[in-house]
Order: structure tokens, then C-alpha cells, then sequence
């Protein structure tokens, strides 16, 4: 015999179809439970549904019996669900969630109007509280400070970049509140206030795409591990993982739990932490879909069972729905019983979701993956551009030096070789001698003694060997007397046909501009 938990599977096509009809008519969710009912029935549709009628409501002057006294006589206990109980098919979350909205629902019921005023006061007292907070420091107001003083520390100690995120104030627990009703995470970045950490928001969060991608996608709140709020963090985070970022969100049923801690470093780089953060948001919306599906999945349960109790309580009620719905179903052959395919689209629903969600994930990766590719290409960019001026300059500095070497290696090898020609200096008893004084352009003088015989070139070659600063580089000049005006121009001419009779003479030097 097959087995009793798979009986609807056994059936052809068209017995299924039935099974789908007697379903629509009856108002049965289970569809083995229909397909015995249908089984006994001897595949009668009318006599199925007139006998679930019957035991189910007992007659128009019978109080409605519960469904379940139909098991006593046809239907195995396993095949309907019991009330206020989760489905064999439901997961934990599932049990977790249907307690918790039972929980609200019956707060909610239980409340009175002085609780509704009191709600009126306290959302009237929070928004006066939230325009205090925004005016009024946190020392004055003696509250716990949350992301306020995290503000204050990253405008004095990083005023360049306090504009790049948007960093929020309030607690822990507001910011999550906020990052759930927006159906965002809530991004906690832990700040510790020591030297060696400062550099880290440098590295991290001058970054434009990471900048980008937290302000669009997270709600932000920066804490510092010397505040009251910051040392709470330490229940979600171990203190050794600080400075970290940890991403937050809300549990089915609305409490904190952590999805991933970050531990940051001065080695962390914004293209690992924004990998990371991108894995952390994508894993954030698959959750977050699972949570519907699972809020919807409890809600209909709820709704299904507020129904069948109403039509349990009520017979009348019961009987003229069911009536109704029967009249209408059994008199209009026109229209073929369309089968019952809620879960078949409650699964397509799923799966369509799913795919536009990461649809829209590849999308936003791959434009963060354009960005930051454009980023890198145009830091290498400018990274080879400063490299190529940089050789250009080195290359052009070490052309010069080796220009100025040769020029001095020459000048030296000039003045070595003019010093070597030079002749004799003659004594100063010696009649031929004539004293030559030499003015400096800076003033300055030289002198030495020369022959009459001597010509006007030694003269020369004797300034040659002189390391006398020229203000032009090209140190052209000329001897000259200026009152009366000579010119010592005619190298090869003797000195004692420019200075006839005299033993002393002064010569300036002339620096020639031309």
C-alpha cells in the first residue's frame, strides 16, 4: 500500500485535477487530506464534498464540529495541521517568527488608550530629544553620546575628509532601527583612539568608490572604543578585532545580530575592504528575502488559521459560504475548476525575486568594479606620467653636470697647460722687469712681474690661470687702461711698446658682455 503522506502524488493527472477541484470547493489546504476524502468518495466530487460538509458542520441546527473529529473516522491525524502548532514543513525561523507576532499580537490587544498616549508622548518627547541632541552638546545634555563624539573626534583629527561619509549620530540601537526600517544594514566603524591607528580613515576613506558604496548602500555610525557606547560594542566584537567595521541588522525577530566584522590595519587597502563590504551587502539581501518569504509564509498561516476558526465558531456563517461557494462551483460548467497552484507560485515568485535581486547585485558590482578599474587606470596613469618627468629631469640634471664637468675638466686642462708656458717670473733688480698690477672686476688686485720683452698674450694666459668669477658664463674679457684709454688688444705685440719707459703699470680687467 502506498504510503499515506504521499497519496496525492500516486494519482493520475486527472485525478489530480479533481483533487485541485474538491480543494477550491472545500476549502482544504492539504491536498493528501483531499485526495482521501476524494479516494472514499469514490472519486465523487458531489458526494465528497456533501460528506466534508456534513461532518464538518453537522447541519444548519448543529453547532459546527472541528475538522479534526473527521480523522476519528476517515483521515490519518498526520495529514491535518494542528492548530497553534508550526508546520512539519516550517523551519525553526519559522516557529521563531510565529511566536514572535503572537507575542506583538497579543501586546497589542492588551493595550489601552492610556498606552496610546503614552506612545503619543514619547514619539512627541523623541522628536524634541532628536532637536536637542542636534543643538545641544553631549556633555550638557549628560546622554549617552554615540556617534556625536565620534563626529567631533573625526572633524578635529581628519577635517579633509569629514565631508566624504555620512556618519550619523545617536545610539547603537537607533541607528540599527533606522538602517532596518529603511531595509538597509547598519555599517559600525570602531574607531581606536591611539597613535598608531590615526592613518587608517587616510588609507580607507579617501577612496572615492568606498566612500560611494557606504553612503549609498549602509546606514553609518562611527563609535570611539573610549566612549560608553563604543565599550558596548564588545558583547557583538572581541576588543582584539579593533579598529574594525562591523556590519548589523535586525533579526526576524528584531534583535541585533552581527553579519561580519572587518578587523582593519595600516596594511588594509579600500579595494580589500570594499570586496569584503560588497560579499557582507549581497549576503545582507539574500537574508533579507529568506526573512520575507518567511514573514509571508507565517502571516497567511495566521490568516488561514483566524479564518477557519471564525467558520468553526460561526455555523451560520459556515454553512452559507460553503453553499455559496458549492452553488457556484457545481452550476457553472462553463467554467472548468482551475487548480490550486499557490505554492507552485509562491515558488516562481521566489525564484523571480531572487534573480532580479542579483541581477541588480551584478549590476551594481560591475559598476563599482568599472569605477574602481578607472581608478586604477588613472592613478597608473599619472603614476607613469610622474615617473617619465621625473627620468626626463634626472636625464637632463645628469646631461648638464657632465656638460659642466667637461667644460671644467677642459678649463682646467687649459689653465694647467697656460700655467706650464708661462715664463719666468724676473727679479726685481732685473731693468727689463716692469711691475704689472691687475684690478679685479670685484674690486680685488693681483700682480707680477713680466719682461718688456714679454708679449701681450702672457698677460693673458697669466688671468687664465687665475680662478677669477666672471658674472656671464662665457668669462670673455679684455685688458685696458681707462685714462689715458689703451687697449691691450694686439696679443703679439710686446709689453714694453705699450708701456715705453715705465716699470709699474695697473690694467683692469674688462668683462665683455657682447
Amino acid at each position: 500500500m502506498e504510503s499515506e503522506n504521499n497519496l496525492f502524488e500516486t494519482l493520475t493527472e486527472e485525478q489530480q485535477l479533481q483533487v485541485y477541484e474538491l480543494m477550491a470547493i472545500a476549502n482544504i489546504e492539504d491536498g493528501n487530506i483531499a485526495a482521501k476524502i476524494l479516494i472514499d468518495a469514490n472519486y465523487d466530487i458531489n458526494r465528497a464534498v456533501q460528506r466534508w460538509f456534513d461532518r464538518n458542520t453537522g447541519g444548519l441546527n448543529e453547532q459546527p464540529r472541528d475538522p479534526r473529529a473527521f480523522v476519528n473516522d476517515n483521515i490519518p491525524p498526520e495529514f491535518l495541521p494542528q492548530a497553534n502548532q508550526p508546520n512539519n514543513q516550517e523551519s525553526e525561523l519559522h516557529a521563531q517568527y510565529r511566536r514572535f507576532i503572537q507575542r506583538k499580537l497579543r501586546d497589542e490587544e492588551e493595550r489601552g488608550i492610556t498606552d496610546m498616549v503614552k506612545d503619543g508622548v514619547s514619539s512627541v518627547f523623541s522628536r524634541v530629544q532628536s532637536i536637542l541632541r542636534f543643538f545641544i552638546p553631549v556633555f550638557i545634555r549628560g546622554e549617552t553620546s554615540g556617534g556625536e563624539e565620534f563626529q567631533g573626534y573625526y572633524w578635529r583629527s581628519h577635517y579633509n575628509l569629514y565631508r566624504q561619509l555620512r556618519w550619523n549620530t545617536g545610539t547603537f540601537e537607533q541607528n540599527l532601527m533606522i538602517a532596518h526600517e529603511s531595509r538597509r544594514p547598519l555599517l559600525v566603524f570602531i574607531q581606536v583612539n591611539r597613535q598608531e591607528y590615526r592613518e587608517i580613515p587616510e588609507n580607507l576613506f579617501g577612496n572615492q568608490a568606498l566612500t560611494d558604496f557606504m553612503n549609498n548602500k549602509f546606514q553609518l555610525l562611527g563609535l570611539l572604543d573610549t566612549t560608553e557606547e563604543g565599550r558596548k560594542m564588545t558583547r557583538f566584537i572581541e576588543g582584539e578585532k579593533w579598529p574594525c567595521l562591523g556590519i548589523f541588522k535586525h533579526s526576524l525577530v528584531e534583535e541585533p545580530i552581527l553579519l561580519e566584522a572587518i578587523p582593519l590595519t595600516n596594511e588594509s587597502t579600500p579595494i580589500q575592504v570594499l570586496e569584503q563590504l560588497r560579499n557582507i551587502e549581497s549576503n545582507f539581501f539574500i537574508i533579507l528575502s529568506e526573512e520575507d518569504h518567511i514573514k509571508r509564509d507565517v502571516q497567511r498561516s495566521i490568516d488561514a488559521q483566524r479564518s477557519r476558526n471564525m467558520q468553526i465558531n460561526n455555523p451560520f456563517f459556515f454553512a452559507n459560504t460553503q453553499t455559496d461557494e458549492n452553488y457556484r462551483l457545481f452550476n457553472d460548467e462553463t467554467q472548468p475548476a482551475q487548480p490550486n497552484n499557490r505554492n507552485q507560485s509562491l515558488n516562481q515568485s521566489r525564484i523571480e525575486e531572487d534573480r532580479l535581486l542579483r541581477q541588480i547585485q551584478q549590476e551594481e558590482y560591475k559598476e563599482v568594479e568599472r569605477k574602481i578599474l578607472e581608478q586604477q587606470q588613472q592613478k597608473e596613469r599619472e603614476e607613469r606620467t610622474r615617473r617619465e618627468t621625473i627620468e626626463k629631469e634626472e636625464t637632463a640634471r645628469k646631461q648638464k653636470e657632465e656638460e659642466e664637468r667637461a667644460k671644467q675638466e677642459a678649463r682646467e686642462l687649459k689653465k694647467k697647460n697656460k700655467l706650464s708656458s708661462l715664463p719666468a717670473e724676473p727679479e726685481e733688480s732685473d731693468p727689463s722687469a716692469i711691475l704689472i698690477i691687475f684690478r679685479l672686476p670685484d674690486g680685488n688686485r693681483i700682480e707680477r712681474r713680466f719682461r718688456n720683452s714679454d708679449k701681450a698674450q702672457v698677460l693673458y694666459d697669466y688671468v687664465d690661470t687665475k680662478d677669477i668669477q666672471f658674472d656671464a658664463s662665457t668669462a670673455r674679457y679684455d685688458l685696458m687702461q681707462p685714462r689715458p684709454f689703451l687697449c691691450l688688444d694686439d696679443n703679439n705685440k710686446p709689453i714694453g711698446e705699450y708701456f715705453e719707459g715705465s716699470n709699474n703699470e695697473v690694467i683692469t680687467i674688462r668683462e665683455l658682455t657682447e
